[in-house]
């Protein structure tokens, strides 16, 4: 029977909005644990990056909750690292806060974590999905939306999780995933499973992106081109900065050219396998 570990990294989340989650959380691993898929109870870890105000987070037989505060904005890279530093699993599920997952979607994910070839296993969000694409035949796919994202135990460990030192928020999953990849595994999307993932579009159905949103998205691209050989987009993305990028985007392109001159850039990663994938547009508030 699989160990799951759940977790969550809060940053001034609303308090009915976590409880909903968790809720949609505990039936989803009733479904799992009655179709012999996981051992109950599943651990269930939040980390608090900021305050969220009160939560009632007492565990049952369903949910084993933890609850860290980490007393400063860590990110979800480093947040996600901590909380798994010292625990025991064998599947990871890091679930965003707003996202609330069908009943079937744990079992769905698990099972396709029957193949040992796959480490990565993403659901659909709804109403918005990945422009990630994949392939039809396969369900495989360059990387993982971190948003929503199922992690062999053994592969998180094996690439020591994120790294937070160089993303701080955007493309920590596309890294993540890549260096998984280069392993040796999989990376698979499961469009039967489904989440909602609680997002606000205006009139006209687009999600706006905030200056901080820009600026880091901006910053993260250019720190995965850096280190996934894509020096032709990485200049072309400072370029695009330079002549008519947005303020949060030119933020983000001068404190990328800071870090490199302090030299404070990813090491080179084995590019050969991803070399098809860096070819990517703009960032846009849907994703790149």
């Amino acid at each position: 029977m699989t160990t799951l570990r759940v977790q969550s990294v809060l940053f001034r989340a609303e308090p009915a909005a976590v409880l909903r989650a968790r809720e949609a959380l505990r039936v989803a691993a009733l479904v799992a644990a009655e179709r012999g898929l996981l051992t109950l109870p599943v651990q269930l870890a939040y980390g608090d990056c900021a305050p969220s105000g009160p939560l009632s987070l007492r565990s049952d037989d369903v949910l084993e909750v933890h609850y860290t505060d980490f007393g400063a904005n860590l990110g979800p890279s480093a947040g996600h690292n901590r909380l798994s530093a010292d625990a025991l699993f064998d599947v990871l599920f890091l679930l965003g806060p707003d996202i609330l997952a069908a009943p079937d979607a744990l079992a769905l994910l698990l099972e396709a974590l029957d193949d040992r070839r796959t480490a990565i296993v993403e659901a659909r969000q709804l109403p918005f999905d990945s422009e990630n694409e994949f392939d039809r035949t396969t369900g495989m796919r360059s990387w993982g939306t971190g948003a929503c994202l199922m992690i062999r135990g053994e592969a998180w460990r094996a690439v020591r999780g994120y790294d937070a030192e160089h993303f701080f928020l955007y493309c920590n999953d596309v890294d993540l995933s890549w260096r998984i990849r280069t392993a040796g595994w999989s990376c698979l999307y499961q469009p039967a499973a489904a989440v909602f993932h609680d997002k606000r579009p205006d009139g006209d159905l687009v999600l706006a992106a905030t200056d901080f949103v820009e600026q880091h998205a901006t910053l993260g691209r250019l720190m995965l081109l850096s280190a996934w050989g894509g020096e032709e987009q990485l200049e072309l993305t400072l370029d695009y900065c330079d002549r008519e990028g947005r303020p949060g985007e030119r933020r983000g392109a001068a404190e990328f050219r800071a870090r490199r001159d302090a030299g404070r850039l990813p090491a080179a990663r084995d590019a050969a396998l991803v070399a098809h994938d860096l070819r990517l547009p703009r960032y846009s508030a849907s994703r790149f």
